[in-house]
């Protein structure tokens, strides 16, 4: 399970059986979860993080592995 926090703005990941902390991880001033993650793997997610920026994120580690963002045009 993946949670946002506000204040500070950051990232949790929960054992979804017994919602035990995994990991946590800090996120840009800008960036906030427009959607619900969308989990694509047993450890990742997609997270869209603004109107044109979609993230996979392995939750093991709380890291980026690809990252998709449109262009302004």
């Amino acid at each position: 399970m993946v949670l946002q926090l506000d204040k500070p703005n950051q990232l949790l990941v929960l054992r979804t059986e017994d919602g035990q902390l995994v990991t946590r991880s800090p996120l840009g001033e800008r960036e906030w979860l427009e959607r619900p993650p969308l989990p694509v793997e047993d450890d990742a997610v997609l997270l869209v993080t603004d109107p044109r920026t979609v993230k996979k994120i392995e939750l093991n580690r709380v890291q980026t592995v690809w990252e998709s963002r449109e262009s302004e045009e």
